[in-house]
């Protein structure tokens, strides 16, 4: 919208001294001071809304453009009005015959279609008329061919426009689809963390805790207690709703991605490097999980099978957390992708960007693999 909104600003701008001649030259058969008010009724508008179009809200562009055009047909109506009375030469065209378009584009800029191509018959139908009656009703072929000429010269812009539009509609709704599905898979993701989690808790602390608890064994009960106060820490943190702020340890933020790429792909070649002591923030640990997940995934859907080379190097130290996919699969050009393809873009860079001082960056040429890396430093 903004975008035809300043180009159509920038051709009435050039246009408009190209056809200052005209205008002048014929209030010798409309009233200048309605052709002084035309002429700046048109020619005005478009390249002030080119202007605001940065900072004005695409509702009120919308409404002025509208406003436009059908002040600009309502010249067209009246110019018949404003003459003096006397016949224009026939070859002297009205000279808003010339530049139909700038009517009719912000017509498509403000309304749907329909009502778009009525504001381009409508225009072409009174131009036809008035050429006819400018000229004294003495060369209806002429009007005819006029209002053709017209409608037709116009209608390429204004399908232009419209084909735009309806682009970037199509555009907006694939972007808030992939904004839904990145929440989706995110929110997809918190759930399973919590999930295993939970099922840890449980198989770890509460059912030992329960099975020993049905055993008659005295030497147990320290230890029983124990392992029941440390199942009660646990479920007090869940009830307090931290459990998915809760930082990872190094070890485990390893062992988890370890596995879980595994899961993946059974022939993976694991190498970690964990020197790491301290702390990884949970949402750190989720974003490398999807991260390197789907970096796997697309190497065994799109590299050439399970066969194909692949290796997975993780290392840990204190200033950042590293994790390297490559592949010696068939490779492919980056800058090729589909933008609607949501795996690079969305689960792997995107979600990598998401985390402050995340970053990702996918390597790839035809024929010669692939090098997909995440990355986080500490601030």
């Amino acid at each position: 919208m903004r975008t035809i909104a300043i180009a159509l600003g920038a051709g009435v701008a050039i246009y408009a001294p190209l056809s200052i001649g005209a205008v002048i030259d014929q209030t010798r058969y409309v009233d200048a001071t309605w052709a002084g008010v035309a002429a700046l009724a048109i020619f005005c508008p478009p390249p002030i809304l080119a202007a605001l179009s940065a900072v004005m809200p695409l509702r009120g562009l919308r409404v002025a453009f509208g406003i436009y055009s059908v002040v600009f047909l309502l010249i067209v109506a009246t110019w018949m009005l404003a003459m003096h009375g006397m016949a224009m030469p026939r070859d002297m065209p009205p000279w808003v015959l010339e530049i139909t378009s700038i009517g009719t584009v912000p017509a498509a800029l403000a309304w749907r279609p329909t009502l778009a191509w009525l504001i381009v018959g409508a225009n072409a139908a009174l131009l036809s008329a008035v050429r006819y009656l400018a000229a004294g009703g003495m060369d209806l072929p002429n009007a005819l061919q006029d209002g053709i000429f017209s409608v037709a010269f116009s209608s390429i812009f204004t399908a232009v426009a419209i084909v735009a539009i309806r682009n970037a509609r199509a555009l907006d709704a694939a972007a808030r689809a992939a904004r839904t599905s990145a929440a989706g898979a995110a929110s997809v993701a918190a759930r399973m963390h919590e999930r295993a989690r939970l099922d840890a808790l449980v198989h770890d602390e509460l059912i030992s805790a329960l099975y020993y608890a049905t055993t008659d064994r005295g030497e147990l009960s320290g230890s029983l207690r124990a392992q029941a106060r440390r199942a009660l820490d646990e479920l007090a943190r869940l009830d307090a709703h931290d459990i998915d702020s809760a930082p990872v340890a190094p070890a485990e933020f390893a062992s988890r991605l370890r596995a879980v790429l595994l899961d993946l792909s059974g022939s993976l070649s694991v190498v970690i490097r964990a020197p790491r002591t301290t702390l990884i923030p949970a949402e750190v640990a989720d974003a490398f999980a999807e991260g390197a997940t789907e970096a796997l995934r697309n190497s065994l859907r799109h590299a050439g099978g399970p066969d194909v080379p692949r290796r997975a190097t993780i290392t840990l130290n204190d200033s950042a957390v590293t994790v390297i996919v490559t592949d010696e699969g068939s490779g492919f050009d980056p800058s090729a992708v589909d933008p609607y393809r949501l795996g690079i873009l969305v689960s792997i860079t995107g979600r990598l960007n998401a985390v402050e001082n995340g970053s990702a960056r996918v390597a790839s040429t035809p024929g010669n693999g692939t090098v997909v890396t995440l990355e986080w430093r500490d601030t």
